[in-house]
């Protein structure tokens, strides 16, 4: 039993309504989420990474998708936290995601004849987010 199963099981403020449940066809049981009307498994630390791989590697449906498909069918204390941010480290997510982009024509560049006289400007994005940013400013002089 990992520190975290023992911290839940201990707490009184834990949300989470942990019971064993028998397996059907063996003699072994399970901790399973009963809060709700639909009984959950309760995955410890160990297995969290290869679950949501599991769900993942399905369709790389995305962030949302991904966390209610998790949510519904699994319980670990930070299922959300996890599901969002190993979803957006998923390169296959950001390779395959559909994004409207809109395409300006190629415009022409105007010749200069001294340094600074003229600049060309370019923006490029929505790129995946860093740090809040998402578009690219480029300047030519």
């Amino acid at each position: 039993m990992d520190e975290e199963l023992k911290e839940i099981l201990s707490s009184h403020n834990s949300t989470l309504k942990l019971e064993k449940v028998p397996i059907f066809g063996s003699n072994f049981k399970i901790l399973c989420d009963c809060s709700a009307e639909k009984k959950r498994p309760y995955i410890p630390e160990t297995f969290r990474r290869i679950v949501f791989n599991n769900v993942q590697n399905i369709a790389h449906p995305g962030i949302r998708t991904t966390t209610k498909l998790l949510t519904s069918k699994f319980v670990w204390p930070s299922i959300n936290k996890d599901a969002r941010t190993w979803a957006r480290s998923c390169i296959k997510c950001h390779k395959s995601k559909v994004t409207r982009h809109v395409q300006s024509p190629f415009q022409q560049y105007h010749n200069v004849t001294n340094p600074f006289t003229g600049i060309n400007l370019d923006i490029i994005g929505p790129l995946p987010s860093s740090e809040g940013f998402c578009f690219c400013l480029t300047i030519i002089d």
